[in-house]
């Protein structure tokens, strides 16, 4: 399927190419050069039901907006694969908000019974990407399947706010697969009051990496909200081994209980956390429950694998020449 147009609304309604064959779906394919805008719930999807592979989809904008709790969606239930989505925007993208289907957004998953791995979600824009009152980048398996790979990328400036907001790829506690990996890369980054970008599983499978670079500054400011953060964790008690986190910056301030961090607390080991920082560092503040953050790894009680390492290098402290 492929639709094309001078400026595409969808509004509190639905494009899908759903799949209940044996047969692989097609490729759902919406194009303009100037703006596509879902809102109120609006749906484009592509589920798989059959025994074959579902469709991919593949957007092309001059300018991206997903608001009020529409979706872009791959997703499978039954024994083949969820479709890749790709999202290639010349401009800018903004993800905002809730509705009542659960986020905005863009996501992959593998639904709780489904056999087939979570599909690829690849986003890039041109200019800047906004993601706030808690709209996600998702790709999540709750099924046998692995979650799927998630890659993010900006020519302009990366910026997340409120609980909820997330660029993140997930195994839920129902999950025998593995949660995937997530690479980010804008020239300047902010994450505040409660905005993640992630890797977690809870299930028995392995938690993915976590790769977050930036050219620029790079600030976490939690303002006393607990949970923005970078971070990987494997969380169940079944759980496999938590996913390194990488972080490239040229400055670094985390502040007001952010972390850049990772977690074990199940049978296998946390992750390592490595920080590359070529200019300043500053850490500063504490969550609103008082506790300190700042670039760290964990190991929860009674978790066996032990927590990572963390290693910082090529900074200096800020306000040093």
């Amino acid at each position: 399927m492929f639709i094309s147009s001078e400026a595409l609304t969808i509004d509190a309604s639905e494009i899908n190419a759903d799949h209940f064959g044996s047969g692989a779906g097609g490729t759902l394919a919406l194009r303009d050069d100037s703006q596509i805008s879902l809102t109120n719930a609006a749906m484009v999807h592509a589920a798989n039901f059959g025994a074959g592979d579902s469709a991919v989809i593949n957007l092309i904008a001059g300018s991206l907006t997903i608001t009020g709790g529409a979706q872009i969606a791959a997703n499978t239930a039954g024994l083949a694969n969820a479709g890749n989505v790709a999202v290639t925007v010349t401009n800018a993208i903004t993800l905002s908000g809730m509705g009542p289907n659960g986020s905005s957004g863009i996501t992959a998953s593998a639904t709780r019974g489904s056999i087939g791995h979570a599909g690829t979600l690849t986003l890039g824009a041109g200019g800047a990407i906004t993601i706030l009152g808690g709209a996600q980048i998702a790709s999540t398996t709750a099924g046998r399947g692995n979650g799927g790979i998630v890659q993010v990328t900006a020519q302009g400036p990366l910026t997340m706010s409120d609980s909820g907001s997330a660029i993140i790829a997930s195994a839920t506690s129902t999950a025998n697969g593995n949660a995937g990996s997530v690479t980010v890369d804008a020239p300047q980054i902010t994450l505040t009051t409660g905005a993640e970008i992630a890797s977690t599983t809870a299930g028995t499978g392995a938690g993915g990496p976590v790769t977050v670079m930036t050219s620029g500054a790079m600030v976490l400011d939690g303002m006393g909200v607990s949970g923005t953060q970078i971070t990987a964790s494997a969380t169940g008690l079944q759980s496999g081994a938590g996913g390194a986190v990488t972080v490239t910056v040229d400055n670094l301030s985390v502040a007001g209980g952010a972390q850049i961090a990772s977690k074990a607390g199940g049978l296998g080991k946390g992750g390592d956390v490595g920080v590359t920082v070529a200019g300043n560092v500053s850490l500063s503040g504490t969550a609103s429950d008082g506790t300190a953050r700042g670039i760290s790894t964990e190991a929860t009680q009674g978790s066996v694998g032990g927590a990572g390492e963390v290693t910082l290098t090529g900074w200096r402290p800020d306000g040093d020449d």
